[in-house]
């Protein structure tokens, strides 16, 4: 890159941003299913720091309160997230484009 040049995303709205990290986390999991780590983690790991870590924790939440990924929090501040299998075809469709459902 030259110097002086930023690289600089495209302005999102924050919905869609958070919709955009839940697409490719969830892309993240189909390909790893065993995958666990921290929001931290992920955002560093999965996400490679494209997004702020409120946006991935909001991703996170969302995809856990919809069923698509399990919360793990062994001990206070070790909360882990992973790949809730029960919902795979759900996270196909999702990673397809498809809108994701509430799971009832």
């Amino acid at each position: 890159m030259a110097r002086g040049v930023q690289c600089i995303r495209p302005v999102v709205n924050p919905a869609e941003e958070i919709i955009l990290v839940m697409r490719q986390i969830v892309e993240y999991l189909l390909q790893h299913p065993t995958a666990r780590d921290t929001a931290s983690g992920i955002g560093l790991w999965w996400l490679g720091r494209r997004f702020s870590p409120a946006t991935v924790e909001a991703g996170l939440e969302e995809l856990a309160l919809r069923g698509m990924i399990e919360i793990h929090d062994p001990a206070p501040g070790n909360r882990t997230y992973g790949f809730n299998a029960e919902a795979a075809l759900d996270a196909r469709a999702f990673a397809a484009g498809e809108d994701l459902p509430w799971r009832t």
